[in-house]
């Protein structure tokens, strides 16, 4: 009788005069689709071959995701069925393994930057990560003030000491201080930080005043802002000498409620003339 040709009989594939297809590729036209057969004659399916995945139908993967629990990994398969590497897709990117990077920065070379890829793999934008800052387009920060006016440096890394930043007084009222002058003398300054009991505020405010021409310690500095229950607020006042010629700088010590942690020497704010300035 007649011999099938060009047609599945089971999971084998026999091609033109009947025989079995074993350890190569075919394009079935019925199914529009690459199969691979394996050495004995079987079609592959959930796996690797070469750049190329076969699907649980046996199908080669093309312009689609999957998931491989072997290497807990996503890949991505291009139009032509290879895994993309190096590349974006979407808000994702693929390494050079083919894996879908996730919770890890990487280096993009056609863009110049370093992204970070979040635990879910798209990139993150618009926070920190540690100490640096991916901006809206996922790019890290570099030579920059982020938006929440922070300044990096040349690696991206937040310069936690800048020595002659100048926030406005805008920013401190957004912050709840206030800077009042008693006289030519006496000056004091209101704190109210607004919050909610937290474990954010592990570590309570350390302030200081520091002579912004000479960089000492004027008298009565040290004090902290403590936790008041009833206002629901983080407040104190503190009073100090200040001429009107005066220039002062306001530092900052301790764990903010944007869980950065500062190390004594970050300039929030400069007083000069019993006002802040800017």
């Amino acid at each position: 009788g007649n011999y099938v040709q060009n047609a599945w009989e089971g999971d084998y594939y026999l091609k033109s005069g009947g025989y079995m297809a074993k350890k190569e590729w075919i394009y079935d036209k019925n199914y529009g689709a690459y199969y691979y057969l394996t050495p004995d004659g079987y079609y592959a399916r959930n796996t690797w071959v070469g750049n190329y995945y076969l699907k649980s139908n046996g199908k080669m993967a093309k312009s689609e995701w999957i998931y491989d629990k072997n290497y807990s990994s996503y890949y991505y398969l291009t139009s032509e069925g290879s895994y993309a590497r190096n590349t974006w897709v979407g808000d994702y990117y693929l390494k050079s393994n083919g894996k879908m990077a996730k919770g890890e920065w990487i280096y993009d070379n056609n863009y110049s930057s370093y992204y970070y890829l979040t635990s879910e793999g798209s990139y993150a934008r618009n926070t920190w990560v540690g100490d640096y800052y991916l901006k809206s387009n996922g790019k890290m920060a570099v030579s920059e003030r982020t938006p929440d006016g922070y300044q990096v440096d040349g690696s991206g890394k937040w310069i936690s000491s800048e020595g002659t930043h100048t926030a406005s007084s805008s920013q401190a009222t957004s912050l709840g201080i206030s800077l009042y002058n008693v006289n030519d003398a006496m000056t004091y300054i209101d704190i109210a930080l607004p919050s909610t009991p937290s474990s954010s505020y592990q570590v309570a405010y350390d302030f200081a005043l520091v002579d912004a021409n000479t960089g000492s310690v004027s008298t009565q500095t040290q004090f902290t802002v403590t936790y008041n229950p009833s206002l629901r607020v983080f407040q104190t006042r503190h009073f100090f000498s200040a001429t009107p010629d005066g220039s002062y700088r306001f530092v900052i010590k301790g764990k903010g409620q944007d869980g950065k942690v500062y190390d004594g020497q970050s300039v929030v704010f400069r007083v000069k003339n019993h006002r802040f300035v800017g």
